[in-house]
């Protein structure tokens, strides 16, 4: 799981302009039913999108940022790799910034 929602609209001191994304990433072990919580990101998103490559990783890109000014889109493209512990810590690659 990536990103979360960080501030509503209106909300927060001073005030944002709009919502603002979370920069956490979780890992959920279904044997266990625990959360394991992964290195953070750089950037907050809200409601990013992910892609799970054939070989497990998760590219994760896009999302409303932490600023919460008026629709500021996190553009780097980061990559996770998980731990091969299902409670471990994976890691987090910047790939890049889109324009």
């Amino acid at each position: 799981m990536t990103g979360g929602n960080l501030a509503y609209k209106g909300t927060g001191n001073p005030p944002r302009a709009n919502y603002a994304g979370l920069n956490k990433v979780y890992t959920f072990n279904p044997f266990n039913e625990t959360w394991t919580e992964q290195p953070d990101m750089p950037k907050g998103r809200w409601y990013p999108s992910q892609v799970l490559l054939p070989d497990g990783r998760t590219v994760i890109m896009s999302g409303l940022d932490e600023s919460g000014a008026d629709y500021s889109t996190n553009k780097l493209i980061e990559v996770f790799t998980t731990s091969s512990d299902l409670n471990g810590r994976g890691t987090l690659t910047t790939l890049g910034s889109r324009s």
